[in-house]
């Protein structure tokens, strides 16, 4: 969708009534849209809008302080009076999924083709449906255990901090990669295939940390949504994982064994 279109959108919803009082929800809204324009909806987080948008200072604790979750659901309340209201009309409309601080923006439903005069073999359509699908380059980053029914991942939850640093990372690279907070839902049992098909996700990739002798591995496996096919596998051993810098560098280092096709 076309940054300035989008960002014109979001100037006409702050310059409303419902908006224009509200500094607030002004700096909320734009912070938040330029993010996911900007490809870093991994990194729209609680804490990170308290810090940014309502200056709250390095003592703040989400934990203790709703004032995120408070200013998010009046967001969304506000956006549903104006989509009902004085942007009726708007073509591009900006909504936040229950549960998420990422934007969506959602454009005009697409033109329909026009109809031409000669027809279409029916079973030549039919033959192109079953061979052609729409090509999506989409990743979802999940933690193993996740998907993976195995109690040895009760010993490591390190695992799920690292799919969220991994996913930040691969989308800094410019990877169509699904907003962490979007896979929250997922969290208690689900399978690659239902996570890929709900998000829209060709590729899946989990990462596993066991605890080991010497230490922990890390590993992460790339497999294909449709087929469940392993692309690939980065296997870390002897890895560092106790702090937040350690996982940081392991989580750039899986990204980068990202096989883009």
């Amino acid at each position: 969708m076309d940054r300035e279109v989008v960002k014109a959108a979001v100037e006409r919803i702050a310059s409303s009534d419902g908006f224009a009082q509200s500094e607030r929800l002004c700096r909320f809204l734009r912070f938040t849209v330029d993010a996911a324009l900007d490809g870093r909806g991994g990194e729209i987080k609680e804490y990170v809008i308290g810090r940014e948008v309502f200056d709250r200072d390095d003592a703040y604790d989400p934990r203790t302080d709703p004032i995120v979750r408070v200013e998010a659901r009046r967001l969304r309340k506000k956006l549903d009076e104006y989509y009902a209201g004085a942007g009726a009309s708007e073509e591009i409309r900006v909504s936040y999924p229950k549960g998420s601080y990422v934007p969506e923006m959602a454009g005009p439903p697409p033109v329909p083709r026009r109809k031409y005069l000669w027809a279409v073999p029916v079973a030549a359509v039919a033959v192109g449906a079953v061979f052609w699908r729409p090509k999506s380059t989409r990743v979802v980053v999940l933690p193993a255990r996740w998907t993976w029914k195995n109690e040895e991942f009760t010993q490591t939850p390190h695992d799920v901090d690292i799919a969220e640093r991994t996913g930040a990372e691969l989308a800094r690279m410019g990877v169509d990669v699904v907003a962490w907070p979007q896979l929250q839902k997922f969290a208690e049992g689900t399978n690659t295939r239902a996570v890929a098909r709900e998000t829209g996700a060709a590729h899946v990739m989990l990462i596993a940390v066991r605890v080991e002798a010497d230490g922990a591995r890390v590993t992460a496996y790339q497999i294909d949504a449709a087929t469940d096919r392993k692309m690939n596998v980065a296997d870390v051993g002897n890895a560092a994982v106790s702090t937040a810098e350690e996982r940081e560098a392991l989580a750039k280092r899986l990204a980068a064994t990202y096989k883009r096709n």
